[in-house]
């Protein structure tokens, strides 16, 4: 199944009507326990009847941003919204939520609603001045999708994502370890790459630490703050670790847990990789959100500096080709060479002299039985020429070898040949309420029975 697309509410493939503007967001991350709002920026309106729409082909499509539903004197809701996908409306799992919370499910298609091709997502917002939050929209494409921009989502069930060591399990739909030295692993084609998860409130809070490698580079530390003195709930959505300003390029990250059982635990839910990114983009950082620290940009033999390229490889490509080309040609003219001194030396055999004069021969008289033909001279299998990358299995003789032959003539010395044509052969744990069984922890903070 191909994996989610995430798309940013900064992304211009959004088409925002009039009355949207990005939001301050300080006071939204203030907000309940379902974590900060995604990649630290989301869009508001307050205007009744203000649109968005979004284009995309795909099977599947969700919608998520911050609520603060409030309840009018009249009875009713303050913002209400609706969302349709090709003019049909779909589901919204609990707009009614009486607490602000970020990472909220706004509306989802139901499992099989949506056929393959392209779709177009419109949401309209209803407000007597309540603001709406929009941050961000996912959807599932019909096939794996990774160009520039996309941000990816790995979820921690993933063919490309491995755990070593001792002491993963199930918790929810994340996978947790308290063994030190256990290990996850991911393989990624990407330029950034973040790590979330959510702290659960039953195991260890106290604050321990871990490691990167990214491509075999030096150990990087990070530090896992737990769960502060006071909290009493789980804490969702936390970016666990963050890398960016990688080179466009595959690359495997592996993370290593270094804490044990009385420490919080290393929490792995899902990690979204942005494919690539516009040329000149920032310079390569790392960032450790459980301690809000942003230390030096990250030292790797796959960082690129701003505005840099990725390393170009035609000259190497080119040089090799050329190189394999001429390696195979010496090969073929190698093999002609000691094709035509086996011939040569096989006529002398048959006779020194083949063109001798007339006075010559009466003067070393031929044996009777050299008028006839010789006995068979065996020749060697031709010499195949060298193929890149793939090896020919032998040509298949005939079924009696071929035979080399040699006959004298007074008119023109002798003769070398087959004795007839050669055959030629084939070449040849309770789920937290961000979670689901069918949602990863983007974005997720009710329920929706999307798709599996």
């Amino acid at each position: 199944m191909p994996r989610r697309i995430v798309v940013d509410d900064a992304s211009p493939r959004i088409q925002y009507g009039p009355g949207w503007a990005p939001a301050d967001i300080a006071p939204l991350n203030k907000m309940g326990n379902y974590g900060p709002v995604f990649r630290g920026t989301t869009h508001r309106t307050a205007a009744d009847g203000a649109q968005l729409r979004f284009a995309f082909a795909g099977t599947g499509v969700r919608v998520a941003g911050s609520i603060d539903v409030i309840k009018l004197a009249n009875g009713t809701r303050d913002p209400t919204w609706a969302c349709t996908v090709d003019g049909k409306a779909i589901g919204q799992q609990n707009p009614t939520f009486g607490f602000p919370e970020n990472n909220w499910e706004l509306c989802a298609s139901a499992q099989g609603d949506l056929p393959p091709g392209e779709h177009t997502l419109e949401v309209t917002v209803h407000t007597a001045g309540r603001p709406f939050y929009l941050d961000g929209i996912t959807y599932r494409p019909e096939e794996d999708a990774d160009g520039p921009g996309a941000i990816v989502e790995y979820t921690n069930t993933d063919a490309n994502v491995t755990f070593s060591g001792a002491g993963w399990r199930r918790w929810g739909a994340q996978n947790v370890t308290n063994a030190s030295r256990a290990q996850v692993a991911l393989d990624f084609y990407g330029t950034e790459v973040t790590m979330m998860g959510f702290i659960p409130i039953e195991l260890a809070h106290s604050a321990t630490s871990a490691s990167y490698v990214i491509d075999g580079a030096d150990p990087r530390p990070i530090t896992l703050a737990g769960i502060a003195p006071g909290i009493t709930v789980s804490q969702c959505n936390a970016v666990i670790f963050s890398a960016a300003g990688l080179a466009p390029a595959p690359h495997r990250l592996v993370l290593t847990y270094h804490g044990d059982a009385q420490h919080t635990p290393l929490p792995v839910g899902v990690f979204h990789v942005n494919a690539g990114s516009p040329a000149g983009g920032p310079a390569p950082s790392f960032t450790n959100t459980a301690t809000g620290s942003t230390p030096s940009p990250l030292a790797t033999s796959t960082s690129a500096s701003p505005g840099r390229h990725a390393p170009n490889h035609t000259a190497l490509i080119v040089g090799l080709v050329l190189g394999g080309l001429a390696i195979l040609a010496i090969m073929i003219i190698t093999g002609t060479a000691l094709c035509l001194r086996r011939r040569r030396a096989e006529l002398r055999a048959l006779d020194p002299d083949p063109f001798a004069s007339d006075s010559d021969r009466e003067r070393w008289p031929v044996e009777k039985q050299h008028t006839k033909p010789q006995a068979a001279l065996p020749l060697g299998p031709p010499i195949e020429p060298a193929s890149r990358g793939r090896r020919h299995a032998p040509r298949p003789g005939p079924k009696a070898p071929p035979r080399a032959w040699g006959r004298l003539h007074q008119d023109s010395g002798g003769r070398l040949g087959y004795g007839g044509p050669r055959p030629v052969g084939p070449r040849d744990s309770d789920v937290p309420p961000m979670y689901t069984r069918h949602w990863s922890p983007l974005l997720i903070a009710n329920s929706a029975d999307w798709h599996k």
